[in-house]
């Protein structure tokens, strides 16, 4: 069973899959600054019980963290 406060964390994602204004307000309430924040979302993404209870949610934000770190990756080989 996953913690409440990765539920929240999770359910943050669900109702706000973009990033906005509200969005970061948000995420400033629940954590003290963004980078905590995401910090325990990609910490909660890797937890087998998060993709058991929400698989779908789960496999979608993964998808996205690989787009990132393969954008980023692409960008170091580009500008090093």
């Amino acid at each position: 069973m996953l913690s409440d406060r990765v539920n929240h964390l999770l359910d943050l994602e669900e109702q706000h899959p973009r990033m906005t204004g509200l969005k970061m307000d948000l995420v400033l309430s629940m954590s003290p600054n963004a980078a905590r924040h995401f910090q325990e979302l990609n910490a909660a993404l890797d937890d087998p019980e998060a993709m058991r209870e929400r698989p779908m949610l789960v496999k979608r934000l993964l998808r996205a963290r690989a787009k990132r770190v393969a954008a980023r990756s692409a960008f170091m080989k580009l500008s090093g």
